[in-house]
C-alpha cells in the first residue's frame, strides 16, 4: 500500500513512518501541507495519514482542498488535541468534512469505507490493527502495544 504522512512534527512523523515501512508499505511524507498537496496530486496514493492541526492550514482543510483537485484516497487523521471528541474521527466528519457528501446518515457507507482500509492495512490479519472503532463517536487510529 502507498501512503502519504503529512505531519510537521519530525518525531512523530519519524515514528509513524518508521511503523509503516516495517509493515511493508510504501510511504512518503510531507512536512507542510502545500508539500501534502504537491505530493498528492501526483503520488497515486491509497490512504493519506493526515496532522489534524498542521502550521498554516488545518488538516481537515488540507483534504477538503485535495478533494476540490479529485484526489479520492480515503484520509486518516493524527491529533495531539485533548478530549475524547478530538482524537476521533466522527462519520460526520468522513462524509461532509473528507469526502463532501451530505445524505442519508442511515447509510454504511463509512463503515464499508472504513472496512475495506483496515483489511489493507492488515493484509489478511497478519498485522496489527491500527484502526478502531470507538462506540456512538467515530473512529480512532491506535498504535498496536508490540
Amino acid at each position: 500500500m502507498k501512503i502519504l504522512v503529512i505531519e510537521d512534527d519530525q518525531e512523530t512523523a519519524a515514528y509513524v513512518v518508521r511503523g509503516l515501512r516495517e509493515h511493508g508499505h510504501v510511504v512518503d511524507i510531507a512536512g507542510t501541507g502545500q508539500d501534502g498537496l504537491f505530493l498528492a496530486t501526483g503520488g497515486g496514493h491509497d490512504v493519506l495519514v493526515v496532522d489534524r492541526m498542521l502550521p498554516g492550514v488545518d488538516g481537515l482543510g488540507l483534504v477538503r482542498a485535495m478533494r476540490d483537485t479529485g484526489i479520492k484516497a480515503p484520509a486518516l487523521f493524527l491529533t495531539a488535541l485533548g478530549g475524547v471528541s478530538d482524537r476521533v474521527v466522527t462519520r460526520t466528519m468522513l462524509l461532509e468534512g473528507v469526502w463532501d457528501f451530505h445524505f442519508d446518515p442511515r447509510a454504511n457507507i463509512v463503515e464499508t469505507h472504513v472496512s475495506r482500509l483496515c483489511s489493507k492495512i492488515s493484509r489478511g490479519g497478519r498485522d496489527p490493527e491500527l484502526i478502531h472503532t470507538v462506540r456512538g463517536s467515530g473512529y480512532a487510529l491506535r498504535a498496536p502495544n508490540i
